[in-house]
């Protein structure tokens, strides 16, 4: 509460997975401020900081080996649970303290913009930008 200067804030929102960040009524200026920070010049780095990077690329790659094993075994996880409904013969348990439901879910409608533009439509002024982002790009080599 006491910061000058929105940047000095964490992107809280974006940090705990983005969620919040749908329904925030500053995402744009959020946006706008993160962008705006991203250095526009590369120079040099020292030794020091060469070695700080280094070492927040390799916590990254760790964090990401475990988010794979993770996600792979929640998958694992809820096949075994649809299995056990498809077993049970049923689509949906009310336990004590939780509760599963299974169930078939409509595919969303999109716009196939190839077939409208094939058939002569123009859809170029419906286009909308959304708001700017950014990217982090982290290569091992």
């Amino acid at each position: 509460m006491l910061a000058d200067d929105p940047a000095e804030m964490p992107p809280e929102g974006k940090i705990a997975g983005g969620n919040e960040c749908r329904t925030c009524t500053f995402k744009s200026r959020c946006a706008d401020i993160a962008v705006a920070g991203i250095p526009r010049d590369t120079v040099p780095v020292g030794a020091n900081a060469m070695s700080a990077l280094k070492d927040l690329v390799q916590q990254h790659e760790a964090a990401d080996a475990e988010a794979d094993t993770a996600r792979r075994h929640r998958e694992e996880v809820r096949e075994q649970i649809r299995s056990l409904l498809r077993d049970l013969g049923t689509r949906k348990v009310q336990g004590d303290s939780f509760s599963v439901s299974w169930f078939p879910v409509k595919g969303r409608r999109s716009l196939d913009r190839k077939a409208a533009e094939a058939a002569g439509l123009d859809l170029t002024p419906f286009d909308r930008e959304g708001d700017p982002s950014e990217r982090l790009s982290i290569t091992l080599t």
